[in-house]
């Protein structure tokens, strides 16, 4: 049941990371 805790925020986190990384080079690109 931890694991499985652990496992789904890590994956949350990781799907979170991404988002945010898109969006900021988005941003960027729109930026130059």
């Amino acid at each position: 049941m931890i694991n499985e805790t652990c496992g789904s925020e890590t994956s949350f986190l990781i799907t979170t990371l991404n988002l945010c990384l898109k969006l900021y080079f988005n941003h960027f690109d729109m930026v130059i």
